[in-house]
C-alpha cells in the first residue's frame, strides 16, 4: 500500500511498510501490549504532523516506529500498488 492521507491504511493489518503486516511481523505482539488500537488506521496515529506513538517496547516496535519517521501523511488518499512475485520497492 502506498500511504497517502493513512485513512484506509491500519496500522496493523494493511501492508505499508517494508515488513508487511505488521500483526505477522510482531508476532504475538497484540495492541494490548503496544498501545496501538487493533482498528487504528495510520490517519488515528498522525497529528499535527507527528506520530503520536507509545513508548517502544521491543526491536521490533523500534523497526516500525522508525520506519514510520520516514513517511509523513499527504491529503491523497491511500493506495494499492501491486508488485510482481518476489519484487520489493
Amino acid at each position: 500500500m502506498v500511504v497517502g492521507n493513512g485513512e484506509t491504511c491500519y496500522f496493523w493489518s494493511s501492508n505499508w511498510s517494508p515488513f508487511g503486516s505488521i500483526t505477522k511481523y510482531l508476532r504475538g505482539e497484540s495492541s494490548r501490549n503496544t498501545g496501538i488500537p487493533t482498528a487504528a488506521t495510520l490517519a488515528e496515529l498522525w497529528d499535527q504532523g507527528t506520530w503520536q506513538l507509545p513508548p517502544v517496547r521491543s526491536e521490533g516496535q523500534v523497526n516500525i516506529q522508525t520506519h514510520l519517521t520516514t513517511l509523513a501523511l499527504t491529503h491523497e488518499a491511500d493506495a494499492f500498488q501491486w508488485m510482481p512475485h518476489g519484487k520489493h520497492s
